[in-house]
């Protein structure tokens, strides 16, 4: 969330642009089984969702100058 909260305070995204909700958390073991699971409220992202919202924030930008 830190990384959410800096883009957020400088006016680069929001959590709803790069952010998607995960509702549960599943621990897996080397095999693939399902070993437990817990129903949690989560934000997910991606580097590449947080790339491709910086890279459109600065395309605009730099088209203004």
């Amino acid at each position: 969330m830190e990384l959410v909260n800096f883009l957020k305070e400088n006016g680069v995204t929001t959590e709803d642009a790069i952010s998607v909700p995960a509702y549960k958390r599943q621990y897996i073991s080397k095999d693939g089984s399902v070993i437990s699971e817990e129903q949690t409220f989560q934000l997910m992202t991606t580097w590449d969702n947080v790339y491709r919202q910086c890279n459109y924030v600065m395309s605009i930008l730099f088209q203004s100058c």
